[in-house]
């Protein structure tokens, strides 16, 4: 290939492109939108998924988690999510405690979701089938939901009272 004067003038602005990006996605960086499921229903804007990293979802409800779980996009809330998703951003989903046995977790584990209870404590996930001593030593906040078949280690066990930290087998 041979070098041709018009090329240069393209390279400053391809320079000032990738500094712009740059500057946007550190901007972005930790930056969090709030919203609720009946919002995110009604769509959010570009600007939102191009201005923010985490989409924080406050007390979503059964129906939507297992719309979300199914990855159900006839659904406008879900179909926001899933452009949410896509482009980059992480989920916060706040969760009241006593949803947290029928959340569908097996099918939500490949989503990139942080789970918070309704005091803003946060939820462990783990669809593993043997919670052990491992498992339950790094754990964090007031509760760690597993699937129903589960089994639990007398360590781990130990561990997760020591921490106070209720295990909830779900659905």
């Amino acid at each position: 290939m041979s070098y041709s004067p018009d090329q240069s003038k393209n390279a400053p602005d391809i320079s000032m492109i990738v500094e712009a990006v740059i500057k946007m996605l550190e901007k972005r960086e930790g930056a969090v939108y709030k919203t609720n499921v009946t919002t995110l229903g009604e769509g959010l804007s570009p600007s939102i998924f191009t201005g923010y990293s985490v989409l924080s979802i406050t007390l979503a409800d059964l129906s939507f988690l297992c719309k979300l779980a199914s990855s159900d996009d006839s659904n406008p809330a879900v179909k926001t999510v899933m452009d949410a998703v896509s482009y980059g951003m992480t989920l916060q989903i706040s969760i009241h405690e006593n949803l947290l046995a029928r959340i569908p977790i097996t099918s939500l584990s490949g989503l990139p979701i942080a789970y918070f209870d309704q005091l803003g404590q946060e939820i462990n996930v783990t669809t593993s089938k043997v919670i052990d001593y491992s498992l339950a030593v790094v754990l964090k906040g007031r509760w760690l939901v597993a699937p129903s078949r589960s089994l639990i280690t007398a360590l781990a066990t130990e561990m997760l009272n020591q921490r106070q930290i209720k295990l909830i087998k779900a659905e």
